[in-house]
């Protein structure tokens, strides 16, 4: 019952309900069950009872009508909640709108058809977009939705999205928030998300989100996934930049996308990937992150900027950008990174690596991630004599920085556990110390097998 002389919740609202509010409805009622709001009549299955509406035991709310749904939500009084039904309803009205927009809508940029579809072909050409988009699609938790272009408008709509990940006890990229924006720079979708396991680093300094203001944050990664996939059901090409973390950490496999990170590139550098800051920069002449923190709104704005720029250029791509002048720090010079290594190696393994090798042998090792440690020098020099006396086919990373494949570890099979072990081994820096260099030419990879393993191929020196 509503006091006398009191308005009714409903009249907070952002408007009233009817029978084409299901889902949303559902929606709300369901955060309503996670965040254990109780209404004049108690929480959800409270009301069921002594409404009279209870099918037995069963609380979900998508087994109910619109019009019991409803009724729960006018018993609820509480300002937290009329603001949770509100923000429900603002993004349903926006959904609607932009599912029910005309593709040919005249208020859209202009940009010739097809183009899109270009852009979606240029990405997925990149040599990096099948590993990078290899998902475990069909794993409990995942959303597989691959659209066919063929049923798609030439012009369809675009979708920008960006996430930001914080780390928790299970995982270093557990989702954290979520940003969706139209090709206007409208924002369609943002909220932060509660990761199922306990946080142990907000990496506040980068998202700008602190343990505050998720303290009576409740909405879940799998509702999250949910809302992003309302706004892409209808078809719709979804942009990002590095898009591949954000569906990963949504655990929705979807098709077809333009990942701002695949279809620029540097110059002289085929497998490096620019970062959102330098193309921000160059291209829209804009600095992203002026305080070094992410904000997921800004970034998938600027993603879109950025797609929309290279359609208004008809098909013709944005020349190579020249890689920026990043010095890499002495002390990082002294190192050698060894990856591709045994899950679950030792550290003693490395010993085995440099004991055959007649060059400077490192003073101690440090793991880095669960394939690779550091060896670590007593001085650049040091570093780059044990690279160059390394046997093994000289190449380069995707920075250009020199790397050896194929470095055998000699005596190190483990009682037979790994066989013929062999790793990778690069410098932290290319050219005169700098963060990035050049592609080796392939003629140097082609050589003959007795040339590949020749130290002497090394001619870029790190310091």
């Amino acid at each position: 019952m509503v006091a006398l002389g009191t308005a009714p919740p409903s009249s907070r609202w952002r408007r009233p309900f009817d029978e084409g509010d299901q889902e949303t409805l559902v929606r709300i009622v369901k955060e309503a069950q996670a965040r254990k709001f109780a209404g004049t009549c108690g929480d959800f299955g409270e009301f069921l009872r002594k409404s009279g509406h209870a099918n037995g035991t069963r609380t979900d709310p998508r087994r109910y009508s619109w019009k019991v749904l409803k009724s729960f939500l006018e018993t609820l009084v509480e300002e937290k909640a009329v603001v949770c039904i509100n923000r429900h309803q603002n993004y349903a009205d926006i959904r609607g709108k932009f599912t029910t927009e005309s593709s040919e809508d005249p208020t859209r940029r202009s940009y010739p058809p097809g183009v899109v579809w270009e852009l979606v072909r240029r990405t997925e050409a990149h040599p990096c977009f099948q590993n990078k988009y290899k998902f475990p699609a069909y794993a409990k938790g995942w959303k597989r939705d691959w659209k066919n272009p063929e049923k798609l408008p030439k012009r369809p709509k675009l979708v920008a999205m960006d996430c930001e990940m914080c780390e928790t006890e299970k995982s270093n990229k557990a989702l954290l928030s979520v940003s969706l924006v139209d090709e206007r720079g409208t924002l369609l979708y943002h909220t932060l998300v509660k990761p199922k396991a306990k946080i142990i680093d907000y990496r506040s300094e980068l998202t700008g989100v602190t343990e505050e203001e998720m303290k009576d944050v409740k909405v879940s990664r799998a509702e999250a996934s949910r809302h992003v996939r309302s706004f892409l059901k209808e078809g719709a090409v979804l942009v990002g930049h590095s898009l591949n973390h954000d569906l990963q950490a949504l655990r929705i496999d979807y098709r077809p996308v333009i990942d701002t990170s695949l279809i620029f590139q540097y110059e002289g550098l085929s497998m490096a990937l620019p970062s959102l800051e330098v193309l921000s920069s160059r291209l829209l002449h804009r600095q992203l992150r002026t305080d070094k923190k992410h904000n997921s709104t800004d970034d998938a704005k600027a993603t879109i900027e950025l797609v929309l720029l290279e359609l208004e250029r008809d098909g013709q791509a944005t020349l190579p950008l020249k890689a920026p002048e990043i010095k890499v720090e002495k002390e990082e010079l002294k190192k050698l990174l060894v990856h591709s290594l045994p899950t679950g190696f030792d550290l003693q393994l490395l010993h085995h690596l440099f004991r055959s090798n007649p060059g400077p042998a490192p003073m101690r090792f440090e793991k880095c991630r669960q394939n690779s440690a550091f060896a670590i020098f007593k001085s650049a020099e040091d570093a780059n004599l044990a690279f160059k006396n390394l046997l093994g086919m000289l190449g380069s990373d995707y920075c250009g920085r020199p790397q050896k494949q194929n470095v055998v570890v000699q005596g190190a099979n483990n009682g037979g556990r790994w066989g013929k072990l062999e790793v990778a081994v690069r410098k932290m820096a290319a050219h005169n110390g700098m963060m990035y260099g050049q592609d080796i030419k392939n003629a140097k990879r082609k050589r003959k097998s007795s040339n590949r393993f020749n130290g002497s191929l090394d001619s870029s020196p790190q310091s």
